[in-house]
């Protein structure tokens, strides 16, 4: 136990280091956007003559959405610690833990953030291991949720030419060969949701979930310790109803950024909104996928470009050129402005008392 307590706070001052590391990391990426221009006109230079031309007010808002998005998952993640028959702390423990964890991604593997989630919860080795299972599973649902509402909106908002998707359209999309610019079929995204949503999607599934937890957990269980709580088919679809929140509010957020950015922004539309929040959370979740990558710094950039150039060209009337600078210019901003809200959400959160 004395150990544990020497050695507790210099892995805590050791992680919050590489934390500090990875979003610097990630910052100077952003900013180094190849994308941007080079030469004379260089990512800098550009994203900082569109910096000086934002409008702060969207920007703020844009942050405010994307906090507020989170609270979604969050919810659903002490409410489903609630079914498995945990004890939680206040709601300001649980946002802290919640919140405070998010910084855990900008590590190398997606693991971290869940890590530091369980541990910020605090509790026995029991409720930790609960806490920790409640993460995955809440991560999972929130992203196969997105899939799904992605699907359902371009089912109904994105038009069809009347042609089957074409497998080698959807191969070049997932493995980044698709020339820029090219709109994809209404079909083929509803396609390309509902492919995405199986690898996230089917470990969801109580009987499988289940038995996954078992098999894994068994090993480092005491023979006379008594099993963790199963997750059941109702806590999955509450989760499911709970996504569709988050993912509108992180569309907004996206929505908002093109209002800061844009000198003549597309006028707000149900249908425009709805397509912006289907393109985010299929971009979204296509990174998450992409396990090697810090944040899944690049990837999402790449979807979210394919798919808003000519979304932007149509609706605001740029050329092909400056929609593209503008899109990447606008997802690079976003970027920045999630990373600086999640600094500061974290760094309050953290600091306020712990009480239980």
């Amino acid at each position: 136990m004395t150990q544990r307590r020497v050695l507790w706070p210099i892995l805590k001052w050791v992680l919050t280091l590489a934390i500090l590391a990875g979003v610097g990391w990630q910052l100077i990426k952003i900013l180094q956007a190849p994308e941007l221009g080079e030469g004379e006109r260089s990512g800098m230079a550009i994203l900082w003559q569109y910096i000086r031309s934002t409008r702060p007010g969207w920007l703020i808002a844009s942050a405010a959405f994307y906090l507020l998005g989170l609270g979604f998952p969050a919810l659903f993640w002490a409410r489903l610690q609630r079914h498995l028959g945990q004890e939680l702390p206040n709601v300001v423990s649980v946002c802290r833990a919640y919140y405070v964890s998010h910084l855990g991604k900008y590590l190398p593997g997606k693991a971290w953030s869940l890590a530091m989630r369980a541990l910020l919860i605090g509790g026995s080795r029991r409720q930790k291991a609960v806490a920790g299972m409640a993460a995955f599973y809440e991560v999972l649902t929130t992203m196969t949720g997105g899939v799904l509402f992605a699907a359902v909106l371009f089912a109904l908002l994105i038009p069809t030419r009347g042609e089957l998707p074409n497998w080698t359209t959807i191969k070049d999309l997932l493995t980044f060969r698709l020339g820029d610019g090219e709109s994809v079929d209404g079909t083929a995204l509803v396609v390309i949701s509902l492919l995405l949503a199986l690898p996230v999607g089917l470990p969801l599934l109580p009987p499988i979930f289940n038995r996954i937890v078992m098999r894994t957990t068994s090993p480092f269980r005491q023979a006379d310790a008594p099993p963790l709580p199963r997750v059941r088919t109702l806590f999955l679809l509450e989760g499911l109803v709970l996504s569709c929140g988050t993912w509108l509010l992180l569309g907004a957020s996206m929505t908002a950024v093109f209002h800061a950015v844009l000198p003549q922004p597309p006028e707000w539309t149900p249908s425009l909104y709805g397509r912006h929040t289907a393109y985010f959370a299929v971009g979204y979740v296509a990174s998450f996928l992409i396990f090697v990558v810090p944040g899944s710094i690049g990837v999402r950039e790449y979807f979210l470009t394919l798919f808003l150039v000519p979304e932007i060209v149509e609706s605001t009337g740029l050329d092909r050129a400056e929609a593209r600078v503008a899109v990447v210019v606008s997802v690079v901003i976003l970027r920045l402005v999630w990373t600086l809200a999640e600094l500061l959400i974290a760094g309050v959160l953290y600091w306020l008392p712990r009480r239980t």
